[in-house]
Parts: C-alpha cells; sequence; structure tokens
C-alpha cells in the first residue's frame, strides 16, 4: 500500500507555503477558542483547575505526588478521606499520567503542583489537534486531509458536546487519551503494512503511554488494531509477530508499577457502571440535540452537529476507499462502526457495562474524522468550480453560506455565550423575559454559563462560601460529614480536615463511611444515625437530610450557609472506639498516645492488609456491621503509645 498511497497523497511531509500557512490558520484559530475557554493566567496560577471531576483528581494527583514523593509510592493510606483509605490504586486508574506528569514536573523542576497539575490540562487542549493531523499522515491521506484532520478535531474539541464535556468537567485524560488511540492506531496500520521496526517503537509508546493516560485506551484500539493484525497474521514473519508481542510487553512494563497495585485492591472493587451508560434511543437524543441524561451524555446540552457532518463525510471517505479497494477501508469501517455499537450498546453486553461504553463515542468520532478529512480531500482536488453555470455556482454558494450560518448558529455559539451580548432592555428599562439564546430566563441569573475553565461561581452555587466558613469556624483535624460530591471532594484536598463524603459513586468498599451513599435513598432511623456517628467519630455535618434535623438531641444546627446547614455533634466524638487515649493522623500514619495497654484498641480508621504496627503490636480487622471494610483493632497487650503505619508489604497468598 505505501508507495500507492504515497502516490496518491503526495509526499508524507511535502513543504508548501500552503502547507505552512493552512496549518498556521488551523493553530491560530485552536490557540484563540484555547484562550477564550482556558485562558492561560488561570493555567498559570496558584489555584488547581476545580469542578466537578477536577476536585476528585487533584485529590488523587497530590496524594500521590506526595506519596511518592516522602516514600517513593504511587499509592498511599489517605486518612483525609472516607476514614482511611488507599488512594493511587483503583478509584484514580484514569490519572496515573496526569500524577507522573505533576509529579515529575513539581519534583525534578521545581513547578508549583497547581501550575504542574494544570499544564497537563493545557497539553491535553493543545494534543489533540496535532495527533489527528499526525494519525493522518501515518494513514498517508495527503496534506489537505491531514490539514482537515487537524481543523475538524478543533471543531469538535470546542464545539461538540461530548468532547467539551469531556474537558470540561474533567475527563481530560479520555479525551487525550481518545486522540493518541488515533496515532497508535495509525503507526499500528502502517507496521502491519511496512512491518519496519521504527514503526513498531513507536507503536509500542504510544501504546503503553495511552493506557497510563487511561486504561480504556484498551477497549478503543481492541478492534481496529486485532483487524489489522487479523488481516496480516499469514504474511508476517516470525520477527514480525515478536514485535507485536514486544509492543503488549513494553506497554504492560510502563504501566506495572500501577497494575499491581490495583490487582492487590481489587477485592475492594464495586460496581463501576453509574456514567456514560447510553442507550440505543441516544442516537436520536444526540441527532436532534435532546439531553436524555446528563449523567450518560453530559451536562452539556446536546450539540452534535459537528459531529454527524463529519461521520457523514466519513462514510463517504470510507465509500470511496471500499470502490478503489483501498486496504484502509476495512480497519477503519469495522472499527467504527464497532465503537459507535459499543458506545450506544455496550451498556447491555455483561462486564462492558463497567467501562462506562458511551465513552468510546468520542474514539469512534476521532476514528470516523480521517475518512472525512480524507473525502474533503478528494472533493477538493476533483472540483472544477469554472465547470458549473452561473446558477449552480449560486446555488452552491448559497447552501456552503447556509450550512455554514448553521453551524455557527446552533452549535458555536451555544458555547460561547460571552462573545454575544445581552438583549437590550426593554422601554421602561426592566430587562426582557427572554435569554440572548431566546429561552425564558431566570431574573438575576445567568441564562447560559460560561463552559470554560475555571468554571463560574454559578456552576457551584455556595461551594466556596462553605469552604470560607468552615476555615473560619471549625478547628483544624476535625472529622467531617459532607453532603455533596464537590465541596467535600474539595475539602478534602484543600484543608487538613477529615472528610467523610465526596463523589458518593466511588467504586470502592470505603464508601461505606459516606452516610450519603450507604443511605441515598433509605431514611437514617435515629438509632442508626447515631452508631454511625459513634463508628465513624463525626464532629461536624455539612448536609441538608431531614433527619438530621430530627434528631436536635444527636445534631445541634449551628448555621446554614447558603443552601447548606451545617450542625455540629452533641456527643463528645473520639476516633479511638476503644482502649482510651487519643490518636493523630498523618498520611500512611497512626499515632496512639495513651491507651490503656491492658485492652485492645479500635481506630475509627479502614483496616488495610499493610498496615503494621510498632513497637511490640500489630494490627487486625475489627468487623462491623456497617463497613464491610473494617476498622483498625491493636489487640492488647501493647504499648500505651505506638504508631500505626503503611508498610507497602502485603500478606502472602491465602494468609
Amino acid at each position: 500500500m505505501g508507495q500507492e498511497a504515497q502516490a496518491a497523497g503526495g509526499e508524507l511531509l511535502p513543504r508548501s507555503r500552503g502547507r505552512v500557512l493552512s496549518l498556521a490558520v488551523v493553530g491560530a484559530l485552536h490557540l484563540a477558542l484555547l484562550q477564550y475557554f482556558v485562558p492561560l493566567q488561570a493555567v498559570f496560577s496558584d489555584h488547581p483547575l476545580q469542578g466537578v471531576d477536577y476536585d476528585l483528581h487533584i485529590g488523587q494527583v497530590f496524594r500521590v505526588v506526595e506519596a511518592l514523593e516522602k516514600e517513593g509510592h504511587a499509592w498511599s493510606y489517605d486518612v483525609q478521606l472516607l476514614a482511611g483509605q488507599p488512594e493511587g490504586t483503583i478509584t484514580d486508574a484514569g490519572s496515573k499520567g496526569w500524577e507522573l506528569w505533576t509529579f515529575a514536573l513539581h519534583h525534578y523542576f521545581g513547578v508549583t503542583r497547581a501550575v504542574a497539575f494544570n499544564s497537563f490540562v493545557l497539553f491535553a487542549m493543545l494534543a489533540c489537534p496535532v495527533l489527528m493531523y499526525g494519525a493522518a499522515q501515518l494513514l498517508q491521506l495527503g496534506t489537505v486531509a491531514s490539514v482537515a484532520a487537524a481543523g475538524m478535531a478543533t471543531a469538535l474539541w470546542y464545539f461538540d458536546s461530548l468532547m467539551h464535556w469531556l474537558w470540561y468537567v474533567g475527563m481530560v485524560s479520555w479525551a487525550l487519551a481518545s486522540c493518541l488511540a488515533m496515532l497508535t492506531f495509525a503507526l499500528f496500520y502502517r507496521f502491519c503494512e511496512d512491518r519496519k521496526p521504527l514503526l513498531a517503537l513507536g507503536c509500542g509508546l504510544c501504546l503503553g503511554v495511552g493506557l497510563l493516560i487511561h486504561p480504556y485506551t484498551f477497549f478503543a484500539l481492541m478492534v481496529p488494531m486485532l483487524t489489522c493484525y487479523v488481516r496480516q497474521f499469514r504474511l508476517m514473519k516470525a520477527r514480525d509477530h515478536a514485535a507485536i508481542v514486544l509492543m503488549a510487553v513494553f506497554s504492560l512494563a510502563l504501566n506495572a508499577f500501577w497494575l499491581q497495585n490495583a490487582a492487590r485492591h481489587w477485592h475492594y472493587i464495586l460496581n463501576s457502571a453509574y456514567f456514560a451508560q447510553a442507550r440505543p434511543e441516544f442516537v436520536l437524543c444526540d441527532l436532534f440535540a435532546v439531553l436524555c441524561s446528563a449523567a450518560d451524555s453530559g451536562v452539556i446540552g446536546s450539540r452534535a452537529g459537528f459531529r454527524f457532518l463529519f461521520l457523514g463525510l466519513g462514510l463517504g471517505g470510507l465509500w470511496l476507499w471500499r470502490s478503489e479497494r483501498d486496504r484502509r477501508f476495512l480497519p477503519v469501517g469495522v472499527s467504527v462502526l464497532a465503537l459507535f455499537c459499543i458506545a450506544y450498546f455496550g451498556s447491555n453486553i455483561p462486564g462492558l457495562s463497567q467501562t462506562q461504553p458511551y465513552r468510546q463515542l468520542a474514539t469512534a468520532i476521532w476514528l470516523a474524522t480521517l475518512p472525512a478529512a480524507y473525502f474533503v480531500r478528494r472533493v477538493i482536488e476533483q472540483w472544477q468550480w469554472r465547470s458549473f453555470s452561473p446558477v449552480a455556482r449560486f446555488v452552491v454558494g448559497v447552501g456552503m453560506f447556509m450550512l455554514t450560518q448553521q453551524l455557527i448558529t446552533s452549535q458555536v455559539t451555544y458555547f460561547m455565550p460571552r462573545s454575544i451580548p445581552d438583549p437590550e432592555p426593554l422601554l421602561d428599562g426592566t430587562s426582557p423575559p427572554l435569554s440572548k439564546y431566546g429561552f425564558w430566563a431566570v431574573p438575576n441569573v445567568e441564562s447560559h454559563i460560561h463552559y470554560g475553565l475555571p468554571h463560574p461561581e454559578i456552576a457551584e452555587p455556595g461551594v466556596q462560601e462553605t469552604l470560607d466558613w468552615v476555615a473560619a469556624n471549625i478547628p483544624p483535624r476535625s472529622r467531617i460529614l459532607v453532603e455533596g460530591g464537590i465541596v467535600g471532594e474539595r475539602l478534602a484536598w484543600s484543608t487538613d480536615h477529615e472528610i467523610l463524603g465526596g463523589f458518593v459513586e466511588r467504586n470502592v468498599q470505603h464508601v461505606d463511611a459516606n452516610l450519603f451513599r450507604t443511605h441515598a435513598r433509605i431514611v437514617v432511623s435515629p438509632l442508626e444515625l447515631a452508631r454511625y456517628m459513634h463508628v465513624f467519630a463525626v464532629d461536624w455535618v455539612i448536609g441538608n437530610r431531614p433527619e438530621f434535623a430530627r434528631n436536635p438531641e444527636l445534631l445541634e444546627l449551628v448555621t446554614q450557609v447558603g443552601i447548606r446547614k451545617i450542625y455540629r455533634i452533641r456527643t463528645n466524638p473520639s476516633r479511638v472506639l476503644h482502649g482510651g487515649g487519643t490518636v493523630a493522623a498523618r498520611q500512611n500514619t497512626l499515632d496512639v498516645r495513651a491507651s490503656t495497654s491492658s485492652e485492645p484498641v479500635v481506630l475509627s480508621y479502614h483496616f488495610h492488609e499493610a498496615l503494621r504496627c510498632r513497637p511490640d503490636c500489630r494490627v487486625e480487622r475489627q468487623l462491623s456491621e456497617i463497613d464491610r471494610v473494617g476498622l483498625v483493632r491493636v489487640p492488647a497487650p501493647h504499648p500505651p503509645d505506638f504508631t500505626v503505619f503503611n508498610s507497602y508489604e502485603f500478606p502472602a497468598r491465602g494468609q
């Protein structure tokens, strides 16, 4: 295929003023939109980019960075969330690349943690058009098609609701990984065709890095790579098969450090099929711009005009490849179909629902963009404008204008409310009842938030107000039960308090420490509430559950900050549940002082297999009726002062 495709597509990297100019235009547009949506001053500030999943990832990244610096390990026993939970093992599988990036910049180059964290987002924002351009070049689509692919990537990145949602809410690792998967596929395709060792090396590196950025890269590449390999299997020599095996071995070796940790903690795993569980009818929802389920397709209004336009162009490109018997048709065509089926039907396939299959729609869109770019190139090459009659030119011109106008009106402006002036006041000076988009507006409230970073306060009502009150009124290192994922996660990473809360969908058993998970739709009886408050030694409560107000003998209403009520526990809770003394907790360590040596000590912290005790003491699991993990127990006799610490040593299997 190599020589034929190169002849059809021109030089692999032809040098021309047109190419440079077109790339400059696409690059300038992408950078201008980047500055609009993610201003550089926000990236290079003292604050990490916050909001929704970003707060979850900040906690994960910062804890792992701290563990790497202090312990040399990529996970830790985190005492500041859920009464002690292993951070850096399973729940952060999609943050491994982000963690290593932040650690490297912070530890080796002295970059602040916030800027190092933010710069990963900046890199992802910049990388996608470049990756798509590279993939198109490797597939030998030609210069025009490669530039078109980069331009389409920019349009999708900013103005497709799925793509925009991914990086806006914090799923930026998956957004980047899905783009990198296109370059990985292109390298693998070229290797299968040309069998050059350098292509195998590049593919193995991209595959390993892609899995490091997000493990669901495996599901994105499974079909396209397998299709290429099966087709070429009999034609390959032993060294070619060996090269493919080495690709897999290298990528697994690059990820071995966290895969090993995940395997050791797999027994804690819970259901992950909460989000991105699309159904077949979501095809119509996306097609007709209807938001059917924010939990599955995003918290942004459905805007898929560019997506379906490029899909239609992609089908045209696939048709051309099929009619020309082009070898790119089979792997790309089969993979686009398979990925779309996974996205819209995967939630009905046992096991696949755990991977949040609607995510793969991103991969399907990127892959369909490549034949779409090829189709655009062929149209441009065969376009003979001068041969059109004046009437035909007029009709085509009007059609192109109307298409552009509709895309800008219905797709682009939705994401750019700051660029559109508000309606002028009515004659009596009052504000009109309709927003700039024609929707009924709520007085004194923004009718459409800015879908950029950092998130505007209207997207997180009262969160900062609550954090300010906590900082001013709650004593350091208190244990707080918090309702609300964002406020819980932000308190956990930005303060020294111990938080029982955060995102209730965490897929490890330690979420039993979060009352809002265990009793999400269950009324908490006074006895259950008192037992929970005792077992988890709660000092303060931030939440609006009616059960809190119904138990004034247990909880004292202190104040209401915005929409959140804040309670103080009337009892005198202690995180030493039995055995006397006090406990001071920090990452990987529980220091107990002045305990009763003749009695077992039970701590209100989760048990973990790697916890050890010194001097002359040991750690056991204390079973609990309300917690599947169990608590830390140090049996008697023991010294009055001792330390429970994370040894990073696991018992042998069977023990």
